[in-house]
Order: C-alpha cells, then sequence, then structure tokens
C-alpha cells in the first residue's frame, strides 16, 4: 500500500504486523487502508490483518472487523473480504488482548 512516505509491500509489512502489539495505531493503518480505493492496497491490508488474527486475534475487534467486511462489500472487494471473513472467525473466538502502550 501507499502512504506519503513510500509504497509498502508485503514482505515491508512484516515490522509493521510486529508492531500491531504494541502500537494500536498500527491496526487502524491497516483498516483505513481497506477503504483505498486502489483493490491491490486494500487487499494487502486485508491480509496483514489476517495475519494478525493468526498469530494474535485478541488484539483484532470482531466488531470493527464486522463494518470492514459490510464496507468491502460495498465496494465489491471479494478479495479483500475473504480475508477479513476468516479474521472474523479467529477473532471472534477468543477473549480481546490489552495492547500495552509504552510511557503509560
Amino acid at each position: 500500500f501507499t502512504t506519503k512516505t513510500g509504497t509498502f509491500k508485503p514482505p515491508q509489512m512484516q515490522p509493521l504486523k510486529a508492531m500491531a502489539r504494541t502500537t494500536p495505531e498500527v491496526l487502524r493503518l491497516f483498516h483505513m487502508r481497506l477503504r483505498s480505493s486502489k483493490f491491490d492496497e486494500s487487499i494487502h491490508a486485508a491480509e496483514a490483518i489476517r495475519s494478525v488474527a493468526h498469530k494474535e486475534p485478541g488484539l483484532l475487534d470482531p466488531e470493527q472487523l464486522k463494518r470492514d467486511l459490510s464496507l468491502l462489500k460495498e465496494l465489491g472487494n471479494t478479495q479483500a473480504a475473504t480475508h477479513i471473513r476468516l479474521a472474523i472467525s479467529k477473532a471472534a473466538k477468543v477473549k480481546r488482548t490489552e495492547h500495552y502502550r509504552y510511557g503509560f
């Protein structure tokens, strides 16, 4: 996906996914990228969210994921929607994990 500072491809997203636990804003970045008009960007974000769901599903809010899924359906992005469906199934089965924030 593309930001003001550059384009992130899936291998470069690994550090971002690793930061998701200590920096909840990273997850918000992925959720924002789902709304991209460029399908490849939203698919990459959905893949990242699915990866987080696989490793640490408690970090994700199933209700937020359901809202994301509805939006992706409206946009007709079936590939990203599939990744989010898988993330929902993982996140809905576990208790939410508290995010740790440095300095708080």
